[in-house]
């Protein structure tokens, strides 16, 4: 097979074995006979031997050169049509781009951004187990009118609970007013008028989890 456009062609490592049964002479001829067979096409003048040697390194060159013209000819028949098939949704090739909004928005201000800080700064506050002061506790007592020890008692069992389980919770006064909703639920009588007092008797055992 004639081969005029291509300048190469593949040696593969299974030629190895018959290579090496061969004596240098007769190896530097069978070499011979590929590179005038890659180019023209002509098969030379070899003893028996090499003849049979060549036969499979000859098929397997003639298979590789077929794949190369075929991807040549699809290539220049892609060529002629003007390159790789077109989208049908866009078959003019253009950019399609996001349309701009009528009305854009208007970018953050500067209070936007202190109003967002203020946020994160009220809910990072109660994160830690320390947020649980005398202040926090006493916030709580009244919101719920219940005695201000009753508060206090309840954020001792939430920092014992959670040094002994390893709990952690994003907000502890939240976790505060949790603990504290539950217990009345358990001792209505808990709740009382606004200046009232009760004694930490009024407790009694820890609420879980």
């Amino acid at each position: 097979m004639p081969n005029n456009k291509k300048n190469s062609f593949i040696v593969y490592n299974d030629n190895q074995e018959v290579f090496t049964e061969l004596s240098d002479e007769d190896a530097g001829k069978l070499i011979k006979a590929m590179i005038e067979y890659s180019s023209t096409g002509t098969q030379i003048e070899m003893c028996p031997m090499l003849k049979l040697a060549f036969i499979p390194i000859r098929q397997q060159m003639d298979r590789n050169m077929d794949k190369y013209e075929n991807i040549c000819e699809r290539n220049r028949k892609n060529g002629m049509l003007g390159g790789r098939p077109r989208n049908p949704n866009n078959p003019v090739g253009i950019l399609v781009t996001q349309n701009n909004p009528e009305k854009p928005k208007k970018p953050d201000t500067d209070t936007d951004t202190d109003t967002d800080k203020d946020k994160d700064t009220k809910k990072n506050i109660y994160s830690s187990l320390n947020c649980l002061t005398e202040t926090v506790c006493n916030e709580v007592a009244d919101e719920y009118s219940v005695s201000r020890a009753i508060t206090k008692n309840l954020a001792e069992e939430i920092r014992l609970y959670c040094e002994s389980k390893g709990k952690r919770y994003s907000n502890y006064k939240a976790t505060l007013q949790t603990w504290l909703r539950k217990r009345i639920q358990e001792r209505p009588d808990l709740k009382i008028s606004q200046g009232s007092h009760t004694m930490y008797e009024a407790l009694t055992g820890g609420l879980s989890d």
